[in-house]
């Protein structure tokens, strides 16, 4: 379960999917969970609702949970199937970080696409990736 506070409590984390700067702005416009180790957030992540048929993916993962891939990739396969039959998107959206290959590879496991789009986000540049619902 997400609290408030989970997001920026993450210090030590690897590149972020999406930067999305202060939590409050978004808090009202999706679905956020949290993973715990030894009783604090070692990542969490959700979906912004863009519209009625898109929803933007976000992670914020602390290098702590990076020691745990399986559980990693359990955590965001339930996340995925848990978001999908709540919203029933037709299209998702993920920024990586040009430059970060893990971002990639977890993006495109889950089967989105590299589009030709890119996005300036606090002066670092952002690949989108797309992909049709799950």
């Amino acid at each position: 379960m997400y609290e408030d506070g989970d997001y920026e409590s993450i210090t030590d984390c690897v590149e972020p999917m999406s930067h999305l700067g202060s939590f409050d702005a978004i808090r009202d416009r999706g679905v956020y969970f949290t993973a715990t180790g030894d009783g604090k957030p070692i990542g969490c992540g959700g979906i912004v609702l863009i519209d009625d048929d898109e929803g933007e993916i976000w992670l914020r993962l602390s290098k702590t949970i990076c020691k745990y891939p399986v559980i990693l990739v359990r955590i965001l396969k339930s996340a995925k199937e848990i978001l999908d039959k709540t919203f029933g998107f037709k299209r998702l959206v993920a920024k990586v970080q040009d430059d970060f290959e893990p971002g990639k590879r977890v993006v495109r496991f889950f089967g989105f696409d590299k589009t030709d789009k890119t996005e300036t986000i606090c002066d670092v540049q952002y690949r989108v990736y797309q992909c049709q619902a799950f």
